[in-house]
């Protein structure tokens, strides 16, 4: 095998080049096409859970949609064997794209399939977080919190929050006037091993259904 690496703009990719010889395949039967079928359902039946291996995604539709624990199980089933492949994208400000390209090899070393994922830090989840209430003497952002009514209610900033331990009356404009929508996160790389992992994932569970023809029983969901 000849592998070259690959640089683009602040990018590392992995480019695998394989000869091989080409030669007929012989298309598979109808009974090894059943059997193949009917063993993905033996094995969501009798080995997966609901839940942990395959669960209803709003909006995938009616088809269960597969996990990663589940795709790990049906890997094992068909012995595929997977080699990962990343290339990381600068976007700016800290934050990152990755692209996984999952390339599937049986229990003898031969090709089946490959797909690709992908994940950035500019995705919602992860380039946003909720706002949290500054307190307006120290200005340190989510240690406000309500005070208890037995103790005259008003709000604290909490001193085992990391607080400078400030009182203010219920109605005071400068807590309950805050804006607190959305804000972005102050440092997008806490967040790159997640984002690797994601795109790690997607590809490996998009390559696992496409390989083994399971999409009749499940689908993936796209923003997991």
């Amino acid at each position: 095998m000849d592998m070259q690496e690959v640089d683009t703009e602040q990018s590392t990719a992995l480019v695998r080049h394989e000869a091989t010889a080409v030669a007929r395949v012989e298309p598979m039967s109808v009974e090894d096409l059943i059997t193949r079928v009917k063993l993905i359902e033996e094995v969501k039946q009798r080995v997966m859970r609901e839940g942990e291996h395959y669960g209803k995604i709003p909006g995938t539709g009616d088809k269960d949609t597969l996990l990663q624990p589940g795709a790990q199980k049906l890997g094992l089933t068909f012995r595929l064997h997977p080699r990962f492949s990343v290339t990381v994208r600068e976007l700016g400000n800290g934050h990152r794209e990755y692209e996984t390209l999952c390339e599937l090899y049986n229990a003898a070393g031969g090709y089946e399939g490959s797909c690709i994922g992908s994940c950035s830090t500019m995705e919602t989840r992860y380039r946003f977080r909720k706002a949290e209430q500054k307190c307006p003497e120290c200005g340190r952002d989510g240690t406000v919190i309500k005070g208890k009514k037995e103790y005259g209610g008003g709000w604290l900033c909490f001193g085992k929050k990391g607080g400078c331990g400030a009182k203010f009356e219920d109605g005071d404009e400068r807590i309950e006037n805050q804006d607190m929508g959305r804000v972005e996160h102050d440092n997008p790389a806490d967040y790159w091993n997640t984002a690797a992992k994601m795109s790690q994932k997607r590809a490996y569970v998009g390559g696992i259904i496409m390989v083994t023809g399971g999409s009749d029983q499940f689908t993936q969901d796209v923003e997991d």
